[in-house]
C-alpha cells in the first residue's frame, strides 16, 4: 500500500517523532507488535493528513512517498477529523518529495482537503499566490493562517 509519511529535519538528516533516523530508498522493519499511535511506522493515505504528525507551520519537515510492505492496521482520529491513517511493521521510504511536488499535489486537492493543507502547512508568499482565488473560503483560510487576520471569519448578525 502506498502513502505518505512526514519527518522532521532536512533532506540529508530526517527523523520521525521518536528520533529514529531514516533514509530515502531504504526499508525499515520492526519486530514489535504494531499499534496505532504507539508502535510501528505510521503513515497516511493522503499527503495533507501527514501534517497531523508534524508541525509544518513552525519547523522544517520532509514529506516522503512510502510503501507499506508488511502488516497494516488502519485507524482514525475522529476527534481531530483524520481518517485513513495507518501503521505498519515494514515500510520503504520511496521518495523525498520536493517542495514543488508538495505544492503541485496541493493545487489539485478538492476544497475540503485543501483547507486542511492551508491550515497546517507554512507557505511562502509566492506559494500563497498560487492558492489565492481558488475559493472565498480558501482565501479566508490563507488570510487567517498565513497573515494572522483574526477578523476574517467574524460575521456580524444583521437583524431584520
Amino acid at each position: 500500500m502506498e502513502g505518505y509519511k512526514i519527518f522532521i529535519g532536512s533532506k540529508d538528516n530526517f527523523v520521525n517523532n521518536y528520533g529514529f533516523q531514516f533514509e530515502e530508498g531504504k526499508i525499515y522493519e520492526t519486530d514489535q507488535d504494531i499499534c496505532p499511535k504507539k508502535a510501528g511506522f505510521h503513515f497516511a493515505k493522503r499527503l495533507e493528513d501527514t501534517l497531523r504528525y508534524g508541525n509544518a507551520r513552525e519547523e522544517d519537515v520532509i514529506i516522503c512517498k512510502v510503501t507499506a510492505l508488511g502488516k497494516i492496521i488502519e485507524y482514525e482520529d475522529d476527534y481531530y477529523g483524520y481518517y485513513d491513517l495507518y501503521v505498519t511493521d515494514k515500510i520503504k521510504i520511496d521518495k523525498i518529495l520536493t517542495r514543488e511536488d508538495i505544492i503541485s499535489y496541493a493545487l489539485e486537492l478538492p476544497e475540503y482537503r485543501l483547507e486542511r493543507f492551508i491550515q497546517t502547512m507554512k507557505l511562502s508568499d509566492e506559494e500563497v499566490k498560487l492558492f489565492m482565488g481558488k475559493s472565498s473560503l480558501i482565501d479566508k483560510y490563507i488570510l487567517f493562517y498565513h497573515y494572522n487576520d483574526k477578523n476574517v471569519f467574524n460575521t456580524q448578525y444583521k437583524g431584520r
